[in-house]
């Protein structure tokens, strides 16, 4: 199971690093998705504190976007 899992680690890694790059924009969105990312890999690979981040960066960007989100229907409002 260790080797398996070390296979699995490494091939998510790689996934992880692909979509960290094409997720990072400054409005929470890329957090999110890179939240989602470790979340998912955390669980695959049994790895409970990478779950755990995963989580705590979905939930930043989430906040992060809805902001934004407040932030450009205000200026739409005002201008």
């Amino acid at each position: 199971m260790g080797f398996r899992r070390g296979i699995l680690s490494g091939a998510m890694v790689g996934v992880l690093a692909v979509s960290l790059a094409a997720c990072n924009s400054g409005d929470g969105g890329g957090q999110k998705t890179k939240g989602q990312v470790e979340s998912a890999v955390g669980s695959l690979t049994g790895d409970a504190k990478l779950k755990r981040q995963g989580q705590k960066d979905e939930l930043v960007g989430g906040v992060k976007k809805t902001v934004g989100d407040v932030k450009d229907a205000v200026h739409d409002a005002t201008h």
